[in-house]
């Protein structure tokens, strides 16, 4: 399964650069993840809210399994939006990694580039 989604990811980032450069591709996956993992993440903690509500009413045994769940999802809410406030730095370093001319284009992840 694993090797399933590297493939998919290998294709997807294929077509995408088939069609624009290495940094607007770059540029347009970061705008994408900054409009979109707040929303996820918000989504995500409803989710945990709920899960941790739910679990209050039931046993004791499900309860703690319930508080770890809420707890889990919580924390993913968390690393996703660390990852999608560090997505411009990221772009910019990976960018500079591979050689690109970070002179001429604007990693700012503002807007996306076509």
């Amino acid at each position: 399964m694993k090797f399933a989604i590297y493939i998919l990811t290998a294709l997807l980032l294929g077509f995408a650069l088939a069609f624009a450069g290495f940094p607007e591709t770059l540029n347009n996956i970061c705008v994408d993840m900054k409009a979109t993992m707040p929303l996820i993440a918000f989504t995500l903690l409803v989710f945990a809210g709920l899960i941790y509500a739910g679990g209050q009413v039931l046993g004791a045994e499900f309860r703690s399994r319930t508080n770890v769940w809420a707890t889990t999802i919580a924390i993913g809410a968390l690393i996703g939006m660390l990852i999608a406030f560090s997505a411009p730095w990221l772009v910019t370093t990976i960018a500079g990694a591979m050689g690109e001319d970070l002179e001429n284009y604007d990693y700012s992840c503002k807007e996306k580039i076509y």
